[in-house]
């Protein structure tokens, strides 16, 4: 079961890494569009930083971060973690998950709320362009829930191998550094 629930969450992990890398380089055209615009033509593009600030940055940071928990890329300290003993490490993980679980599925119920409220009402935000406030508060409603469902599924996972003593079973939530390309110089 929890292979299954891990391939389906990896599947949308993956469609919202594809959406955030597109709004990666969205940015990227549109800023520099912007610049040239701005310095050649003294035309610059009126929506660029609302663009960027409420849709595509939004897009481009939360949209990964389950797929950067599922591959230990958040920040951690490790050192801490390797001196204390496996079962101790797991019970304290299992602990801190839970937490952290209860934590995202609080936020991603209210800002999913939020989002809601937004496109019920048809909120607009401030500004020379009414930029609609509901897409941006989805994006990052979205991006809790999948962070949420992430972290419900390593809390499973936690417990499934601290109760049945199958560390296999036990995502781990630290890199372990195996990649050269993703290492500091």
């Amino acid at each position: 079961m929890l292979g299954k629930m891990d391939t389906a969450l990896t599947i949308g992990e993956r469609m919202l890494l594809a959406i955030g890398c597109l709004a990666t380089l969205a940015m990227m055209l549109v800023v520099s569009v912007d610049a040239i615009g701005r310095y050649l033509f003294n035309e610059p593009l009126g929506f660029t930083y609302d663009l960027v600030a409420r849709y595509l940055l939004v897009a481009a940071m939360m949209l990964t971060l389950s797929e950067t928990l599922r591959h230990g890329g958040h920040i951690n300290v490790g050192v801490f973690a390797a001196a204390v003993p496996r079962r101790a490490r797991q019970l304290l993980l299992g602990v801190s998950l839970i937490l952290a679980t209860a934590l995202a599925a609080g936020v991603a119920y209210e800002t999913t709320f939020v989002s809601y409220d937004s496109w019920k009402k048809g909120i607009v935000a401030f500004g020379p362009y009414p930029w609609p406030k509901d897409l941006e508060d989805g994006i990052v409603a979205m991006s809790w829930i999948a962070l949420a469902l992430r972290l419900l599924h390593m809390t499973a996972s936690v417990w499934v191998s601290l109760i049945g003593g199958d560390p296999s079973v036990e995502i781990p939530i630290s890199d372990d550094h195996s990649n050269p390309l993703e290492e500091g110089v």
